[in-house]
């Protein structure tokens, strides 16, 4: 897994620009127990699931 922080470090773009790359580029995102403590799953048809952590950093 991978915090949104960290996956928009590696790729060298603001966070938002990530965030908005992953709701439009065809990603379906699954929420897993409660919404401001669990991770938000991004997954893509076909690809492993990799995981979104929103953790305010």
């Amino acid at each position: 897994s991978v915090s949104i922080a960290e996956l928009s470090d590696s790729l060298e773009m603001p966070w938002i620009e990530v965030w908005l790359g992953v709701l439009f580029g065809g990603f379906q995102l699954e929420q897993r127990g409660e919404f401001y403590e669990a991770p938000i799953w991004v997954k893509r048809s076909g690809d492993q699931a990799m995981t979104l952590r929103q953790d305010g950093s």
